[in-house]
């Protein structure tokens, strides 16, 4: 579980970076840079998925669990749309642009509790 928390943590300091290096060369946006920021968005977020579900087969996940996952998750795609409405719009609502520069510190926050509950059930369990 310990290579989960590199993995992830290592997604979200690419994911942080570029979408900071982006924001400050403002638009048009560089193809690359942002085509890099979306993939690893949206590979992290898989890629969290997939653990959770690997994690719930060995040993069905309690519903604390279950609501932090489901928090995330929500977060997670809040993030993902947002950034593509970014993207997309030449001048996206202000509203959006501040969700999307919230988002990712909630992202990480109830990213870091979901592992953390589901490493804590590991160990004791």
């Amino acid at each position: 579980m310990n290579s989960k928390f590199l993995i992830v943590g290592g997604c979200f300091i690419f994911i942080l970076i570029t979408g900071f290096l982006l924001s400050r060369a403002g638009k048009p946006f560089n193809g690359l840079l942002l085509t890099i920021h979306k993939l690893i968005s949206v590979g992290a977020f898989v890629y969290l998925i997939i653990t959770i579900i690997n994690i719930h087969k060995q040993a069905p996940l309690s519903l604390q669990e279950m609501i932090a996952c489901l928090v995330c998750g929500v977060f997670f795609l809040t993030l993902i749309a947002t950034g593509g409405i970014l993207s997309a719009m030449k001048n996206a609502p202000e509203v959006v642009h501040t969700i999307h520069q919230i988002m990712p510190y909630l992202v990480i926050l109830s990213t870091g509790i979901t592992l953390y509950q589901l490493l804590v059930r590991k160990i004791f369990t």
